[in-house]
């Protein structure tokens, strides 16, 4: 971990926290999670739908596949999304609701989800 931390400083997995949503930034050393877990690790039991969105990063619409996860009621904890999207040269992005007991999901879609995707589509490679 040292010598990672020397050569990557802790720049392997960054998190931006936007109002009822997220984004994290898992770097192309990190392939795969190679080296830290970046983005959520489950679900739970809810009911979970598959979703295909496009998604514009640095000018180029991508792919992001994610999911919508429901539970018994409304609020971001029991209704929420998520979404994966890896650039060629590696870089991962997963963006989504965060989970609030105060919020609707309907919240997130109409004052959160929107600035998460201009902050995507703003992004810029160091190289």
């Amino acid at each position: 971990m040292d010598q990672l931390l020397k050569e990557y400083t802790n720049q392997l997995c960054v998190q931006i926290d936007y109002g009822l949503g997220y984004i994290m930034i898992s770097a192309p050393p990190n392939q795969e999670e190679m080296y830290v877990i970046c983005g959520r690790t489950g679900v739970g039991a809810e009911e979970i739908i598959e979703k295909v969105e496009g998604v514009t990063i640095s000018g180029q619409v991508y792919q992001a596949n994610g999911w919508e996860v429901r539970s018994a009621g409304e609020t971001l904890d029991m209704h929420n999304e998520f979404f994966r999207v890896e650039l060629e040269d590696g870089t991962v992005f997963e963006y989504g609701a965060s989970t609030h007991n105060e919020a609707t999901y309907e919240d997130y879609l109409m004052k959160t989800k929107p600035i998460l995707q201009r902050i995507l589509n703003s992004y810029k490679s160091l190289d």
